[in-house]
């Protein structure tokens, strides 16, 4: 099969050797009922969502080959649970409601079951609430509805709890990576903050150039291994609004400001690997693949194998640090399931011929020997 690299730029071609760094896919399509909250996903193509069971929130992990598993609505004392994030070994990171009006953060795991985040020394807030993990089992957690609210991270093997500096203003966390690279946005104030593993905190550099009041998504709110982040945002003004897509350095240093464009950014791998869609033809946004001082190359043209006819359409709501997206299609009416597409990294066919023509010559080796 020949493999296509378009660059979707307007000007200029993209060179050979950065298509040949960004991924193949293996795509699965799966449909999931539209009642469903989707939550979280990890590399291996589960998916966490909440789904209303005879009255109750109940939380599901759904496999990549369709099997699903619904959690208990409660831990053995009797406490409320409800997933919020996952990490790649399947492991949870819960909210649990251990009296009226209270709640907790939580750590579910097969082997170990439930284990609830001790609270920060000096304070007891009532809605504490998880916002990421990764998978050194450290959580990132926030004082949900409390302007003043602490913000922070719980290990969960050690159970040592750390707090964070209230940086642009009291902060609601949104990502951590596995190098413990964390940012959020503010509650008091519409900036954002990007933090490093030791709880050092930078504030993420307002993008100038227009007026008007400019406040940050938190729901794009991404961050790697080196401390990029990535989201976008909005400058308010009295007639219009001004829409951009942005991405700063470790220090909070705006790298890229983007406004008033035919495109958004909406995630970042480990390595660097940045996911978002155009949205330049009515009704379609086409997804795609950008890395820092390149050009953004369309995820269709990557895939190599996939159980669906027709083009990926659609926007990316995640990008895993071995490189696999989780894919979001807008369906077509009101009333139809949700349709998903987990974008698995394959090797490229030249790798393939390489392994195996390097393993015949080991065998032929051991064979005349």
């Amino acid at each position: 099969m020949k493999f296509r690299c378009t660059a979707i730029l307007a000007l200029g071609s993209i060179s050979a050797q950065t298509c040949a760094e960004m991924p193949l896919f293996r795509a699965t399509q799966f449909t999931l009922p539209r009642e469903v909250t989707v939550v979280d996903s990890n590399s291996r193509g589960d998916v966490l969502y909440l789904q209303d069971v005879e009255g109750t929130r109940r939380t599901f992990i759904r496999s990549l080959d369709g099997t699903t598993r619904m959690l208990s609505a409660f831990t053995p004392e009797g406490y409320s649970v409800s997933g919020r994030t996952l990490d790649d070994n399947g492991n949870i990171g819960v909210v649990i409601g251990d009296a009226p009006g209270r709640v907790r953060v939580g750590f579910w795991s097969e082997s170990e079951g439930y284990k609830i985040m001790p609270y920060p020394p000096g304070t007891q807030f009532s809605n504490y609430t998880v916002a990421d993990m990764n998978n050194s089992g450290i959580l990132a957690w926030f004082v949900e509805g409390h302007p003043s609210g602490d913000r922070g991270t719980w290990n969960v093997s050690t159970n040592e709890v750390m707090r964070v500096p209230a940086t642009a203003g009291s902060i609601w966390l949104r990502d951590i990576s596995e190098a413990g690279y964390m940012t959020g946005r503010g509650v008091i104030s519409p900036y954002g903050a990007v933090f490093h593993a030791d709880g050092t905190g930078y504030q993420l550099q307002e993008p100038g150039g227009t007026d008007g009041v400019f406040t940050l998504s938190s729901a794009t709110l991404t961050v790697s291994n080196t401390g990029i982040v990535v989201g976008d945002g909005v400058w308010n003004r009295f007639d219009s609004s001004v829409f951009g897509t942005y991405i700063w350095d470790s220090s909070g240093n705006l790298l890229e400001s983007n406004t008033n464009l035919n495109f958004t950014y909406s995630g970042i791998s480990g390595s660097n690997l940045i996911t978002g869609f155009t949205h330049n033809e009515p009704g379609r946004f086409r997804p795609f693949l950008y890395e820092l001082g390149g050009q953004r190359v369309l995820i269709e043209d990557r895939i190599v194998e996939k159980n669906y006819t027709g083009e990926l359409f659609g926007s990316p709501l995640a990008i895993h640090d071995n490189r696999s997206v989780f894919h979001q299609v807008h369906p077509g009416s009101a009333t139809s399931p949700e349709i998903y597409v987990f974008l698995e990294p394959v090797p490229e066919p030249g790798t393939v011929i390489a392994l195996g023509a390097g393993l015949a010559a080991l065998l032929r080796r051991r064979w005349t020997t």
